[in-house]
Protein backbone atom coordinates (compact mmCIF):
# COMPACT_ATOMS: atom_id res chain seq x y z
CA UNK A 1 0.00 0.00 0.00
CA UNK A 2 1.29 3.77 -0.84
CA UNK A 3 0.52 6.35 0.93
CA UNK A 4 1.54 10.30 -0.08
CA UNK A 5 4.94 11.39 1.55
CA UNK A 6 3.64 14.68 2.90
CA UNK A 7 0.60 13.45 4.47
CA UNK A 8 2.78 10.34 6.10
CA UNK A 9 5.15 12.74 7.03
CA UNK A 10 2.61 15.03 8.68
CA UNK A 11 0.96 12.39 10.84
CA UNK A 12 4.52 11.22 11.98
CA UNK A 13 5.26 14.98 13.41
CA UNK A 14 1.42 14.94 14.97
CA UNK A 15 2.34 11.54 16.63
CA UNK A 16 6.38 12.95 18.27
CA UNK A 17 4.67 15.91 18.93
CA UNK A 18 1.75 14.61 21.11
CA UNK A 19 3.96 11.81 22.23
CA UNK A 20 6.41 14.63 23.86
CA UNK A 21 2.91 17.14 25.01
CA UNK A 22 2.08 13.80 27.09
CA UNK A 23 5.66 13.10 28.09
CA UNK A 24 5.27 17.22 28.98
CA UNK A 25 2.23 16.29 31.64
CA UNK A 26 4.42 14.27 33.88
CA UNK A 27 7.48 16.97 33.62
CA UNK A 28 7.06 20.02 32.36
CA UNK A 29 3.34 20.84 32.65
CA UNK A 30 3.48 24.56 30.81
CA UNK A 31 4.83 22.82 27.77
CA UNK A 32 2.05 20.58 27.35
CA UNK A 33 -0.31 23.17 25.88
CA UNK A 34 1.93 24.42 23.41
CA UNK A 35 2.47 20.93 22.37
CA UNK A 36 -1.22 20.00 21.81
CA UNK A 37 -1.19 23.05 19.86
CA UNK A 38 1.38 22.56 17.57
CA UNK A 39 0.53 19.01 16.78
CA UNK A 40 -2.46 19.83 15.96
CA UNK A 41 -1.67 22.65 13.26
CA UNK A 42 1.40 20.26 11.78
CA UNK A 43 -2.06 17.65 11.41
CA UNK A 44 -3.98 20.06 9.21
CA UNK A 45 -3.21 20.65 5.38
CA UNK A 46 -1.97 23.74 3.92
CA UNK A 47 -5.76 23.81 2.13
CA UNK A 48 -7.10 23.57 5.52
CA UNK A 49 -5.27 26.31 7.24
CA UNK A 50 -5.76 29.20 4.29
CA UNK A 51 -9.67 28.25 3.72
CA UNK A 52 -11.99 31.03 4.86
CA UNK A 53 -13.61 30.39 8.38
CA UNK A 54 -17.51 30.00 7.59
CA UNK A 55 -19.42 32.46 10.21
CA UNK A 56 -21.27 29.73 12.06
CA UNK A 57 -17.95 27.99 13.27
CA UNK A 58 -16.55 31.02 14.66
CA UNK A 59 -19.73 31.42 16.70
CA UNK A 60 -19.11 27.92 17.67
CA UNK A 61 -15.81 28.25 18.62
CA UNK A 62 -17.18 31.67 20.64
CA UNK A 63 -19.52 29.92 22.33
CA UNK A 64 -17.31 27.10 23.10
CA UNK A 65 -14.04 28.95 25.06
CA UNK A 66 -17.30 31.11 26.54
CA UNK A 67 -18.14 27.65 28.34
CA UNK A 68 -14.40 26.39 28.88
CA UNK A 69 -13.87 30.21 30.79
CA UNK A 70 -17.26 29.38 32.56
CA UNK A 71 -16.54 26.07 33.58
CA UNK A 72 -13.00 27.71 35.10
CA UNK A 73 -14.45 30.33 36.84
CA UNK A 74 -16.73 27.97 38.47
CA UNK A 75 -14.66 24.88 39.70
CA UNK A 76 -11.84 28.20 40.72
CA UNK A 77 -15.02 29.32 42.78
CA UNK A 78 -16.83 26.42 44.31
CA UNK A 79 -14.37 23.41 43.91
CA UNK A 80 -12.36 23.48 47.25
CA UNK A 81 -8.64 23.39 46.38
CA UNK A 82 -8.03 20.12 47.99
CA UNK A 83 -9.98 18.33 45.09
CA UNK A 84 -8.01 20.54 42.45
CA UNK A 85 -5.19 18.98 43.91
CA UNK A 86 -6.41 15.89 44.07
CA UNK A 87 -7.82 15.65 40.28
CA UNK A 88 -4.70 17.24 39.07
CA UNK A 89 -2.46 14.50 41.11
CA UNK A 90 -4.86 11.94 39.52
CA UNK A 91 -4.04 12.99 36.10
CA UNK A 92 -0.12 13.04 36.32
CA UNK A 93 -0.33 9.38 37.43
CA UNK A 94 1.83 7.34 34.72
CA UNK A 95 -0.82 4.92 33.87
CA UNK A 96 -3.46 8.11 33.69
CA UNK A 97 -0.85 9.50 30.98
CA UNK A 98 0.06 6.22 29.19
CA UNK A 99 -3.87 4.97 28.94
CA UNK A 100 -4.65 8.60 27.67
CA UNK A 101 -1.53 8.64 25.39
CA UNK A 102 -2.65 5.06 23.46
CA UNK A 103 -6.23 6.67 23.16
CA UNK A 104 -4.95 9.85 21.20
CA UNK A 105 -2.73 7.41 18.79
CA UNK A 106 -5.45 4.80 18.57
CA UNK A 107 -7.69 8.01 17.37
CA UNK A 108 -5.28 10.21 15.05
CA UNK A 109 -4.13 6.75 13.28
CA UNK A 110 -7.91 6.44 12.95
CA UNK A 111 -8.38 9.87 11.55
CA UNK A 112 -5.59 9.84 9.55
CA UNK A 113 -6.26 6.72 7.80
CA UNK A 114 -9.49 7.88 7.17
CA UNK A 115 -7.95 10.82 5.18
CA UNK A 116 -5.62 9.14 3.16
CA UNK A 117 -7.02 9.09 -0.50
CA UNK A 118 -8.68 5.98 -1.86
CA UNK A 119 -6.26 5.82 -4.91
CA UNK A 120 -3.20 5.15 -2.51
CA UNK A 121 -5.81 2.16 -1.07
CA UNK A 122 -6.51 0.13 -4.18
CA UNK A 123 -7.56 -3.26 -1.83
CA UNK A 124 -10.22 -0.61 0.33
CA UNK A 125 -13.76 -2.17 0.37
CA UNK A 126 -14.88 1.34 -0.52
CA UNK A 127 -13.73 0.62 -3.98
CA UNK A 128 -15.18 -2.63 -4.57
CA UNK A 129 -17.48 -2.31 -8.07
CA UNK A 130 -15.80 0.63 -8.85
CA UNK A 131 -14.40 1.39 -12.40
CA UNK A 132 -10.22 1.26 -12.23
CA UNK A 133 -9.83 4.29 -14.44
CA UNK A 134 -11.44 7.41 -14.72
CA UNK A 135 -11.83 6.62 -18.69
CA UNK A 136 -13.16 3.27 -18.04
CA UNK A 137 -16.95 2.62 -19.71
CA UNK A 138 -18.49 0.16 -17.70
CA UNK A 139 -22.09 0.53 -16.81
CA UNK A 140 -24.21 0.05 -13.58
CA UNK A 141 -25.56 -3.62 -13.81
CA UNK A 142 -29.72 -3.18 -14.72
CA UNK A 143 -32.28 -2.72 -12.15
CA UNK A 144 -34.00 -5.76 -11.24
CA UNK A 145 -37.76 -6.35 -11.04
CA UNK A 146 -39.41 -4.61 -8.22
CA UNK A 147 -41.22 -6.07 -5.41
Amino acid sequence: MTMTKPSAVRFGMWAILTSMGFLSLLWERALAPILFLLSSLVLMRPEQMRRVIPRRDIVGIAWCLLLVVAAIVALKTFVPAAAGQAVERFMRFPVVVLLLWGLFMAAGYYGWRRTVPRAAQPDSPANVGQPLSPDSTSTPPAAGPRR
